[in-house]
């Protein structure tokens, strides 16, 4: 097979040019994000309960649902929260289970429900997680919010319709609803009550069809049409009729007022009301082709805007895509560059050009599998590639200097390539396949942080893949008709090579001679070094961290009023964040300012005590400070805002490692987990680096409690009744919906607000006794006041309380406070509080998971390799002596991360188990060219010295090309690039690291091997 296409003229090349046009062919097609889809499958059933208190609805609805979902199959966690008027139970699906059959299962469990309170409404069920942002249009102009939101909705609805768009949502107003604002003196005065209005305009506002006139020549259907969809309509209609004749209209005891629903649901975006388009894709859509779509409409639609009227792009999470992986392909096309300058040194210009094109083919043959094998191109996928500039090229190198070397032995070129190959393709096999035993088990990572990361052993995988086939029949055919040239280059070149034989001879032989002579003391520094790279970790020397901090191009300020607090209130503390935002010392580098009234972004509370403030930020390549630094001067200029209860500021969107400190308390008591979360909360407020400490538990609104008095039901009026009609006036009852074109309607009947202000009125509502008589309800029930919880969460059934709070990296480290805390506080708090218990979850939660994972790839990995070259060195002990540079490339990762001044965090810790496959092909051969000197009948110790100077020239190559393609990561100053800088400085560090020690350190363990006699004696 590598005869014929080294002899055949064509194949080699059509070869080439099939794996190069397939994967130009998939490029445009690939989809670009940040990260792959991290989050785990979660369905969220959600039930609406209007009036109803936390306690009720955590009762009578969640529970149910918990008990209901709990049988079915794949459910690894289930998460519930009950607040004021709404229940939402969310179950998180086992990883590699079909998320579908695991929604239809959920709901096929919850549809079996039948005991939900009668108020309560449908429960909804829907898979969660479907769409990410990509934009968000605000839409402002001079005209009235209802004006303004029917004009977004057609905007809204013209990009809907553009190609590639599929996805595009209007927030910033609730529904439209004509408010009914009975007016409780007129009602006296005309001898009605509440529930006469409600009974009338719920029976006369009607649409229905009613039946058919049918004969044999015709049929004519029948409908009785009298639905009100005007304010004026409503107005004059008759809601009661007297004999004589005399009417009384809605209008003569009621203000009907056209507006929505929900006071606190706007937007301000630059200080004037806005309606949000947000634009999101799928997970087969690319965010940066939505981007463009929205960019063309845009460009021909502002001309077409009325006057005054303005759009803006906001929030813009493709920035980030566009500027991580633009930086990315720099740093690749500099890394190319520097493996090809690598290899130009040591071979001519013809012969380097062949080696380095198996950068290309193997790429583009990778790139054609990335759809197939369902990968796209984010931020982890293309490092992996950087990963495969030099990795690829270790093969290449391999093959290219035997047949370089048989070359120089005077044979024929298609003999010397043949030869050549044939010599070492074992080797580059065994090799191709130890990598791919640590690689392979690397696809079983557990956590968000493993699925993150999972893309690197899938893309170095199929690369290697495809280059062992580059390697092995087209680079071959193109060595064997490379011609030699001669010239300047030349001569340059054998001084290159005249200097690697001065620096093998003169030092690294020596260096190698004196270590395998004293190589007991050897042994014991090298064990020094390892002991001492794992001090450094524990003793906390260098830090451990989950992830770099990745700034984005939105910050949020979130405040949280106490419950109850009026909208006017809480708009005069925003109005404050807003304009700290401006004095600020890095306010020219904010772009936009936004503010969600009604919302808590970070605990996804809803109500007019809440609201959250956004800053849109010029891209972080161009700013030149941190997040966390704007964090500081932020804070610094709000200060302290009488009566907020607590305002954090964050970015919009976690990473997979989640929040720095996420910490989750149990237990029965709500009082007692309460007064747990407040005395851990001051702890961890004395703690230098911590910051925008929070947590889910907060008083609800205050509420007052009505209790009948005895005798009240022998009157014929039982709790229920009383519930009704008070409900009735408070809360109100709609008694119709309906759509006018697009826009939907409700018609809500209730007490005017000025009936209703206050207890005394609560006192005087007439309500209506059977017989026709009323009565004070003050005179049928007693007051109790309370103030309960605003909202109930469960984790698996259990009450929880989540602690919730940041940590500024430049002032304290996550692992460090965490690891103090279970020191110190843990103790105390089991003391205080043994009938709660505690766990960890955001960063350190997720680093565990996935640390756990990793460590069982790894040993997987290792006895992958370790079975291999059992098979390959027929001996249980020689693969030992190999698998010692993993260790070996360990130290190079602490003294790394030692080095550059930076946390050991997960992707350094992933670089350095992908290096675990990588690092032992140099010891393979070490071992191979050991075996190939006793086999020339020198002894151990001479054969052992002797292979580390045979072997010096290519692994120098090997590693060389490999770290070359890292090295612009490595030195990346941009701010995007911190996330993945630890991830290259493992490659770099580690593999030199365990280049040197392999080539100093292993001869002299296999030579302790022979003292030990372990050593298998060569076959005659």
């Amino acid at each position: 097979m590598i005869r014929f296409f080294l002899r055949h003229p064509t194949s080699a090349n059509l070869m080439m040019a099939i794996f190069m046009i397939l994967g130009m062919m998939a490029l445009p097609e690939l989809r670009r994000e940040t990260f792959v889809d991290f989050l785990p499958k979660r369905v969220s059933v959600t039930v609406a309960y209007p009036g109803a208190t936390a306690d009720e609805v955590d009762e009578s609805v969640v529970q149910l649902v918990e008990d209901a979902i709990s049988s079915v199959r794949y459910v690894r966690e289930v998460r519930s929260e009950s607040r004021d008027g709404l229940g939402i139970v969310t179950a998180e699906m086992e990883p590699d289970w079909d998320s579908s059959v695991f929604l239809n299962d959920i709901k096929t469990e919850v549809e079996a429900i039948d005991d939900l309170p009668e108020d309560a409404e449908k429960p909804v069920v829907r898979l969660l997680g479907q769409t990410k942002p990509v934009v968000s249009l605000a839409v402002t102009g001079p005209m009235e919010p209802s004006v303004l939101r029917a004009y977004s909705r057609r905007i809204r609805d013209e990009i809907r319709a553009l190609p590639g768009v599929s996805q595009a949502q209007l927030s910033g107003f609730s529904d439209r609803q004509y408010q009914v604002m009975v007016s409780l003196p007129l009602l006296r005065q005309h001898g009605l009550t509440v529930g006469d209005v409600v009974r009338s305009v719920g029976s006369q506002n009607v649409d229905l069809p009613v039946g058919f006139i049918e004969s044999s020549a015709r049929k004519i259907s029948l409908r009785v049409a009298e639905r009100r969809r005007s304010k004026e309509a409503l107005d004059s209609m008759v809601i009661s009729e007297g004999p004589d004749g005399g009417r009384i209209l809605l209008g003569d005891v009621a203000d009907v007022l056209d507006d929505f629903e929900v006071e606190e649901d706007k937007i301000l975006f630059d200080g004037e009301r806005a309606a949000f388009i947000v634009v999101s894709k799928t997970d087969t859509e690319d965010s940066l082709r939505v981007l463009d779509e929205i960019k063309g409409y845009l460009k021909g639609k502002t001309p077409q805007l009325p006057p005054g009227v303005s759009i803006s792009l906001t929030d813009d999470y493709t920035t980030i895509v566009r500027d991580r992986l633009d930086m990315l392909l720099k740093n690749g096309f500099q890394g190319f560059l520097l493996v090809f300058t690598t290899l130009f040194l040591f071979f001519n210009g013809r012969y380097s050009l062949w080696v380095a094109m198996g950068l290309p083919v193997s790429f583009l043959g990778a790139l054609f599998l990335f759809p197939i094998l369902g990968q796209t191109l984010n931020m982890v996928s293309m490092v992996a590639l950087l990963m495969g500039l030099g990795l690829v090229m270790d093969d290449a190198i391999v093959i290219s200097e035997n047949i370089a070397k048989h070359l120089a032995m005077g044979k024929r070129p298609l003999d010397a390539a043949a030869d050549g190959l044939k010599e070492v393709w074992t080797g580059v096999l065994s090799s191709f396949l130890t990598t791919a035993a640590v690689f392979v088990p690397l696809l079983t990572i557990q956590g968000q942080m493993g699925r993150v990361f999972q893309p690197i052993p899938v893309v170095l995988l199929s690369v290697l893949a495809v280059s062992l086939v580059e390697a092995f029949f087209i680079l071959p055919h193109h060595l064997a008709h490379s011609k030699d040239r001669v010239g300047f280059t030349d001569k340059y070149r054998e001084k290159v090579n005249l200097g690697m034989v001065y620096v093998r001879d003169r030092w690294v032989m020596r260096v190698v001679d004196r270590a395998v002579d004293n190589r007991y003391w050897t042994l014991g520094l090298t064990v020094f070094l390892l002991l001492g790279s794992l001090a450094l970790v524990i003793g906390g020397v260098v830090k451990v961290q989950a992830f770099a901090d990745m700034d984005g191009d939105v910050l949020e300020a979130r405040i949280t009023m106490p419950q109850g607090t009026s909208l006017s209130q809480t708009e005069m503390a925003v109005d404050f964040i807003v304009e700290a935002s401006k004095s600020m010392d890095l306010s020219d580098m904010v772009t936009h300012r936004a503010v969600e009234y009604g919302i808590h972004r970070g605990l996804d509370e809803r109500g007019s005590h809440v609201a959250t403030v956004k800053v849109n930020l010029i891209p972080a390549d161009k700013r030149g400070f941190t997040v966390d630094q704007l964090v500081d001067s932020w804070s610094s200029a709000v200060g302290q805002i009488p009566g907020v209860l607590s305002l954090t500021f964050a970015e919009p969107t976690l990473g997979p490692q989640g929040r720095a400190i996420e910490i989750r308390l149990k237990g029965a008591d709500l009082g007692r987990l309460k007064d747990a979360s407040i005395d851990l909360r001051r702890w961890l407020e004395g703690i230098r680096g911590v910051r925008d400490l929070d947590d889910d538990m907060k008083p609800g609104r205050p509420e007052i409690v009505l209790k009948p008095l005895p005798g009240v039901l022998a009157m014929g009026l039982p709790s229920g009744e009383i519930a009704r009609q008070v409900r009735r006036a408070f809360y109100g009852e709609v008694v119709d919906s309906f759509q006018v074109g697009a826009e939907g309607f409700e018609v809500n009947v209730k007490l005017s607000d000025k009936d209703v202000e206050d207890v005394r009125s609560l006192m005087d509502l007439p309500v209506a006794l059977p017989g026709g008589a009323d009565a004070p309800l003050g005179s049928l029930v007693s007051l109790e006041y309370e103030r309960p919880w605003s909202r109930i969460h469960r984790l698996n059934g259990v009450k929880t309380v989540t602690v919730v709070g940041d940590v500024n990296t430049a002032l304290g480290n996550t692992a460090d406070i965490l690891t103090y805390m279970r020191q110190i506080y843990l103790p105390e708090f089991e003391r205080k509080y043994p009938d709660l218990s505690m766990t960890l979850d955001g960063e350190a939660g997720e680093m565990g998971e996935t640390q756990a994972s990793m460590k069982r790839a790894l040993l997987l990995g290792v006895l992958g390799i370790f079975v291999l070259l059992c098979f390959q060195f027929r001996s249980y002990i020689e693969p030992l002596v190999v698998l010692l540079a993993i260790p070996f490339a360990f130290i190079g990762v602490i003294s790394g991360a030692l080095i550059m001044n930076i946390p050991l965090s997960m992707p350094g810790i992933m670089g350095f188990v992908s290096l675990a496959g990588v690092v032992v092909n140099n010891s393979i051969l070490l071992v191979e060219f050991i075996r190939m000197g006793m086999e020339q009948g020198l002894s151990v110790v001479q054969a052992a010295k002797g292979a580390s100077g045979d072997r010096f020239r290519a692994i120098f190559l090997t590693t060389m090309t490999t770290v070359a393609g890292m090295v612009p990561l490595m030195f990346e100053r941009n701010l995007q690039a911190q996330v993945l800088i630890p991830l290259a400085v493992s490659v770099v560090f580690g593999l030199i690291g365990a280049t040197l020690l392999v080539l100093v350190v292993l001869p002299s363990l296999y030579a302790i091997m022979d003292d030990r006699g372990w050593v298998r004696p060569i076959e005659k």
